[in-house]
């Protein structure tokens, strides 16, 4: 009788608790599908995104450009929309305008990857670069020399 109590309370706590345990569920993977992708697909498909941030330094260290390119692995030709605080876009793919507006940046892309470049105005480096010259194993001081 005990036995049978105890499996009566399990199977309602069960029931009970499924639909809670499906909505969690459900919730957390579409906030993890919003974080892993930082882009929307208007129409096609797209496997994946990479980014890659380059930055063009004085001889100093000094920041001078920075910039990202973002690559799109199409699995479906079609038009999507990126987010990114750019300056200006650059499309390195083909020819095509790219559609830049505040942070959206909206693109027709054919299936294979597709690369785009969107320079960056006024942001710092995620990390710091400090650049010192050596001549025989002493530091010397860098004397720019106007041609």
């Amino acid at each position: 009788m005990r036995k049978r109590k105890w499996v009566i309370i399990a199977i309602i706590l069960v029931v009970i608790m499924s639909p809670l345990l499906v909505y969690a569920t459900t919730v957390n993977d579409e906030q993890t599908q919003a974080e892993d992708k930082d882009f929307i697909q208007a129409n096609g498909s797209i496997d994946g995104k990479d980014e890659v941030i380059y930055a063009n330094l004085s001889a100093s260290g000094s920041l001078k450009d920075l910039y990202v390119v973002n690559i799109f692995d199409v699995i479906e030709e079609g038009s999507f929309l990126d987010y990114g605080y750019y300056e200006q876009v650059k499309n390195l793919t083909d020819l095509a305008e790219l559609e830049l507006s505040e942070d959206t940046v909206r693109f027709v892309a054919t299936e294979g990857k597709f690369y785009y470049q969107g320079y960056l105005q006024d942001q710092p480096l995620p990390w710091e670069v400090n650049v010192s010259y050596l001549l025989n194993g002493e530091s010397i001081r860098l004397k720019i020399y106007q041609v």
